[in-house]
């Protein structure tokens, strides 16, 4: 689930058996000098595209690819860890408007580990 426009932030959980084993967590948004709802828009839905588009054969990909170009727009994500215990950050670039990111993300997350009962 995930709330907001121009800033965002979000949850992702996975249960089995009824049983939450996993989260990830995100925040961020619009960089400030391009906080524009239209603008936004086009930027979710190109946030959208990108996450359909993960590479096969990689063992773990907590968000989109490590990039994804569709002039004018780009998409690059880093992050550190594995699915255990991961943090990392995903850009987005319109290159018609800025050289720099007009969007970001912040994540985190992995394996919940649950008290004893």
């Amino acid at each position: 689930s995930y709330a907001g426009s121009l800033t965002a932030a979000g949850q992702e959980v996975v249960w089995y058996n009824n049983v939450p084993v996993w989260t990830m967590s995100y925040g961020g948004g619009m960089h400030w000098c391009h906080r524009q709802e239209t603008l936004a828009q086009k930027c979710y839905a190109f946030l959208k595209t990108v996450l359909r588009h993960g590479k096969l054969g990689v063992s773990f990909q907590p968000r989109g690819p490590g990039s994804h170009p569709s002039f004018p727009w780009s998409y690059d994500c880093t992050w550190s860890g594995t699915i255990d215990d991961f943090r990392g950050r995903e850009v987005i670039h319109n290159h018609d408007i800025s050289q720099h990111p007009i969007f970001f993300h912040e994540f985190f997350g992995g394996v919940i580990v649950h008290k004893p009962s």
